[in-house]
């Protein structure tokens, strides 16, 4: 399994549906989105400015241990082992959404 190339990243196609694991409700308690297929590239999307962190399932986020995002945008997450990556936390300080999705 290698890292996703150029190509990878320009074609994207929107496979996961939205269900209770994959969209969830954020705000100051944080939730644990996933999990994730291994080898596959996903796209996290808040719509307030939050914060996220990648691990295992039970990855625990805070204001001050998170990556920020900001609302309204999204990044791109690559899965490389449940085990140790296939979760993402996301934790904000007002209520908002989170989404996950798959896209390769």
């Amino acid at each position: 399994m290698g890292l996703p190339s150029g190509e990878d990243l320009a074609r994207s196609q929107w496979v996961t549906p939205l269900d209770a694991t994959t969209r969830k409700v954020i705000g100051a308690a944080a939730v644990e989105l996933g999990p994730m297929v291994p080898g596959q590239i996903y796209w996290l999307r808040t719509d307030v400015d939050a914060f996220y962190l990648q691990g295992a399932t039970g990855v625990v986020v805070t204001t001050a241990t998170g990556y920020p995002i900001f609302g309204k945008e999204g990044i791109r997450i690559y899965c490389d082992a449940v085990a140790s990556n296939g979760y993402v936390a996301v934790i904000a300080s007002g209520a908002g959404l989170a989404w996950l999705g798959r896209v390769s």
